[in-house]
């Protein structure tokens, strides 16, 4: 968890913002990756989340600061 001073909030973000999008270049196969800023899942909203090795699954609710999807590329959902 990372926390900050609200004064130097910006720079933070800045931060924050050039290591997320230095995560997502490293997706492997070329897929994507979505990053969602201050997203908030309601209850009845929630993502599932699979684990493709052992398919456990966790259902997330709440609101996180940034979330990082990654997805793969196809003609359905890639413009």
């Amino acid at each position: 968890m990372i926390h900050w001073c609200r004064q130097y909030e910006p720079a933070t973000r800045m931060i924050l913002d050039a290591v997320l999008l230095s995560i997502a270049k490293l997706c492997p196969n070329g897929d994507s990756v979505a990053i969602l800023p201050e997203w908030k899942l309601s209850l009845g909203e929630g993502v599932t989340i699979t684990n493709p090795s052992t398919q456990y699954e966790v259902s997330l609710t709440g609101s996180v600061d940034y979330g990082i999807i990654r997805y793969e590329k196809t003609e359905d959902n890639h413009g």
